[in-house]
């Protein structure tokens, strides 16, 4: 699993290192949570001032962002410059598909605000053991226009 460390990195490259991980949500030894992440975005600072505090918390730490619609499951990740986090927007579960709100809730990112991602909270992220790159599958970097200003790209799982 990774630790503190791995978000001590521009949002940006973290971004882009957490795709095709598994992220694994132990609720209890009956109950346990994996998806694989597919969908991230980074973001190197607040826009207009909103969630300054959650930019600023120590990497590796779980937060929400509160969004019009729902929940939108944080970690942050940033290096020297102290401002930036990584959205998880979309997650393999279940065989499905599921977005921020659907991840904020089943990996119970609003019970672990202010933690660190590992033991602390419960959440563990790690490397998967398939290796996506036999079957073509890359993690694409795109640039769409719109959206929040101060996204920096958005990173997804595709052939």
């Amino acid at each position: 699993m990774i630790d503190r460390k791995f978000f001590e990195r521009p949002a940006s490259q973290v971004a882009k290192d957490l795709q095709g991980m598994i992220i694994v949500d132990f609720v209890s030894p009956s109950d346990i949570r994996a998806g694989t992440i597919v969908e991230a975005e980074p973001y190197n600072a607040p826009h207009e001032g909103r969630g300054k505090d959650v930019f600023n918390q120590e990497a590796g730490k779980v937060d929400v962002f509160a969004s019009r619609r729902g929940p939108i499951p944080v970690i942050t990740a940033h290096s020297g410059d102290k401002s930036g986090l990584v959205t998880i927007t979309e997650v393999s579960y279940g065989g499905n598909s599921i977005y921020s709100r659907e991840i904020a809730g089943t990996f119970r990112f609003d019970e672990k605000k202010g933690l660190f991602v590992g033991d602390e909270s419960g959440l563990y992220i790690g490397p998967s053991p398939v290796n996506y790159g036999k079957f073509g599958v890359v993690a694409r970097v795109t640039h769409p226009t719109g959206g929040a200003p101060n996204r920096l790209n958005v990173v997804k799982l595709s052939y």
